[in-house]
């Protein structure tokens, strides 16, 4: 006999340990079911849907693109598996377990995976001068995942020189297929500032204008050179006239520009950038 109920809500989360050279991290993730169907199911066996799944009436409990379905039966397996289900992907836990009314129980989805990861630095000068520290990996097997992950909160930490784990930040990854990249958010960089100037302004008859940028790039810190990637939002249609770094459009209205900077250095990137219409 199954059940779907709008009380019994779920969410993924995961946990990573980034390495000492900060180019892997340790992966795991569980699932968090929380009950308040009011009733108490003993010895069941979970399936989890994850995907976008519309409901003709949404039950106010249901988490965003969740599914829960308890089965009330014994299990012979103990595995966890994982399988594609229509456009979705289904969880299945077919060891029982017992989930009481008002009860919030973690499940273990996956254990610890190592995957290669880069650390990425970028920076929107227009927006201030922070720069974000970005996790990437690839959610493939030859990066040490390839599994489908269900959307969730990343929680990053580090062991520090006593071997204790510290927390570097946190973000929420949406549903990623395998094969597709994962990005997570950890903060801003203490020792790399970003200011950008506008340095002048010329009117090119009636509709037209050049600007000329200077964008400088401080590295505060003692030991490590990095690479700041300037991410210039340019909106109308607009040509880059002249720059001293390479440079790439990566849309209509983004210009990136990589920037790299030697400790205690200073790079200072200069540009020119027309506006037509």
């Amino acid at each position: 006999m199954s059940y779907l109920t709008g009380g019994l809500d779920w969410h993924a989360e995961y946990v990573a340990v980034v390495a000492d050279k900060d180019d892997a991290l340790d992966l795991s993730g569980w699932v968090s079911v929380d009950n308040r169907s009011g009733a108490s199911f003993p010895d069941a066996t979970l399936q989890l849907v994850a995907g976008d799944i519309h409901r003709a009436t949404p039950e106010r409990r249901y988490g965003k693109g969740m599914a829960a379905q308890v089965e009330m039966l014994r299990a012979q397996d103990t595995a966890f598996g994982e399988e594609a289900f229509f456009e979705y992907h289904l969880y299945s836990l077919e060891r029982p377990t017992t989930i009481l009314d008002n009860e919030t129980k973690q499940i273990t989805l996956f254990p610890p995976a190592r995957c290669s990861v880069k650390k990425l630095y970028e920076a929107s000068p227009a927006a201030g001068g922070k720069v974000r520290v970005v996790l990437e990996t690839r959610n493939s097997s030859d990066a040490g995942l390839g599994l489908p992950l269900p959307k969730g909160v990343v929680r990053v930490y580090k062991r520090d020189s006593r071997e204790r784990l510290q927390f570097l930040g946190e973000d929420r990854i949406d549903h990623t297929p395998r094969d597709e990249k994962v990005r997570v958010s950890i903060g801003n960089a203490f020792d790399l500032v970003v200011e950008r100037t506008e340095l002048d302004m010329r009117r090119l008859g009636q509709r037209d204008r050049e600007v000329d940028v200077k964008i400088e790039v401080r590295n505060r810190k003692e030991t490590e050179t990095a690479t700041v990637v300037l991410q210039e939002d340019l909106y109308g249609y607009w040509t880059i006239r002249n720059c001293s770094h390479p440079y790439e459009q990566k849309s209509a209205t983004r210009l990136e520009i990589p920037v790299t900077v030697r400790a205690g250095e200073t790079a200072t990137v200069l540009y020119t950038v027309r506006f037509t219409g």
